[in-house]
């Protein structure tokens, strides 16, 4: 996702009708993605209860944190936002920004048992719907490219050269 979304923003080519069905398709991808990892745990683990009862239970828990994303994170969040913003403080913004997203990541993780990128995922996409989702983006961007290039940076320390080399052929 996000490979593709920085070749189409430097193509000038996300806001065409074919970038735009692009990012649905990574979109759908990335949270067909969060599914199975919520459920392959829980289907295919080691535990010794009833996984289907079990996944029951994870999507039931899923569900719920995503309920209370949607209604009650919707309100507060953006609230909270709006605040700070009013402040003038830009760090205390970035700040606040931060901490909703991470409390959210970390929260669902917590309380529900749900990954820290669904939790963030969600975080995003209600931060994203607030009256100072402008802002926000603005904020943040050197941010999403320290975080990029990390990312990449990691997966690059990921590929081990001598391996590669053994199984050439």
């Amino acid at each position: 996702t996000v490979v593709l979304l920085r070749g189409l923003v430097d193509n000038g080519l996300l806001n065409t009708s074919h970038g735009q069905v692009a990012v649905g398709w990574l979109i759908f991808e990335d949270l067909a993605t969060v599914a199975i990892l919520v459920l392959l745990p829980v289907l295919f683990g080691e535990s010794v209860a009833n996984p289907w009862l079990d996944a029951g239970w994870t999507i039931a828990k899923t569900v719920a944190f995503i309920a209370i994303m949607l209604f009650i994170g919707k309100k507060v969040m953006p609230w909270v936002l709006v605040r700070t913003a009013y402040t003038r403080s830009r760090e205390l913004f970035i700040l606040a920004v931060i901490t909703l997203a991470l409390g959210t990541a970390m929260g669902a993780t917590y309380f529900f048992d749900v990954s820290l990128a669904l939790g963030a995922f969600l975080a995003g996409v209600v931060i994203g719907e607030s009256d100072v989702s402008h802002q926000v983006g603005a904020e943040v961007l050197p941010f999403r490219e320290i975080f990029a290039a990390i990312f990449f940076v990691s997966v690059g320390m990921l590929v081990n050269p001598v391996a590669l080399v053994a199984n050439a052929g």
